[in-house]
């Protein structure tokens, strides 16, 4: 198992990525949209609704 420092491997990461991104043709994600918003709010609000429902021992 390589001994590398868990510290180490994130700096060394990190720079990697920095490099990639400082490149002139890295193309940065598009912005998060109103309908990316709403559906991220309802997949959590649905999965609460899961949870609650198999806490309460509907869903087994």
């Amino acid at each position: 198992m390589n001994n590398l420092s868990i510290e180490k491997i994130i700096y060394e990461e990190t720079e990697k990525r920095l490099d990639i991104m400082s490149k002139e043709d890295y193309e940065f994600p598009k912005k998060i949209t109103k309908t990316d918003w709403i559906l991220i709010c309802g997949i959590v609000i649905i999965s609460i609704f899961l949870v609650i429902l198999c806490m309460i021992g509907v869903i087994e």
